[in-house]
């Protein structure tokens, strides 16, 4: 067996293990835990900014978005604006692009498996 075929086949192993042990997937445990508030430290701009994990509903919204750029500041606005009613769409809009790209990237982590 070469080294490929073997890693392949641990890899296989370690996805059958987590499998095994993996939670069923359960509308209740799910809904609840997208509905809640998250903080998180932006250390770029030295603040704890509030937000609430987007739904497939909110894409209902952010699709009304005519190019890229509008549609990552309705992204961000409907976070925000779930967390905080303050939060408008017009606030977001004046926010200093630093700003805005440094919250995206402390709320929107990439997806990574544990």
């Amino acid at each position: 067996m070469s080294k490929a075929e073997e890693y392949a086949e641990r890899l296989a192993e370690h996805e059958r293990e987590k499998a095994k042990k993996a939670e069923v997937f359960k509308p209740n445990d799910v809904l609840a835990d997208s509905r809640t508030k998250r903080t998180v430290y932006v250390p770029e701009i030295d603040r704890l900014v509030e937000y609430v994990p987007l739904s497939l509903k909110d894409l209902e919204e952010i699709n009304k978005a005519k190019t890229d750029h509008e549609r990552a500041i309705r992204t961000l606005w409907k976070m925000l604006s779930k967390a905080n009613s303050e939060w408008t769409l017009e606030r977001v809009e004046a926010l200093p692009l630093e700003v805005a790209v440094a919250i995206i990237r402390r709320v929107s982590p990439p997806l990574t498996s544990t």
